[in-house]
């Protein structure tokens, strides 16, 4: 659910930016990734994310950081807005 809000920040913070069937992959990913690194006290490397997605790691790298400076690393996700978005995914 986290990586569902994460998608709809970006959004916010890049208005212009299209999600498509070509690039949804790659975003769903990288958010993934994030919400898994910062929920988890030991993170999966972002090499097994690459081979699993089948993304180059440089790329995926640098998705990653390009997410964080757009969103301005806004990864922290209150419990109720978890909770709302949970019920709402999942009626």
């Amino acid at each position: 659910v986290a990586s569902l809000i994460y998608v709809e920040r970006l959004k916010e913070a890049l208005p212009e930016m299209k999600v498509t069937k070509y690039n949804i992959h790659r975003i769903f990913m990288v958010t993934m990734l994030l919400a898994a690194k910062f929920a988890e006290d030991i993170p999966i490397h972002n090499s097994y994310w690459s081979r699993v997605g089948g993304v180059p790691v440089e790329e995926l790298n640098k998705f990653e950081s390009a997410f964080c400076s757009h969103t301005k690393f806004n990864l922290f996700v209150e419990k109720e807005l978890l909770q709302m978005k949970y019920e709402e995914y999942h009626p």
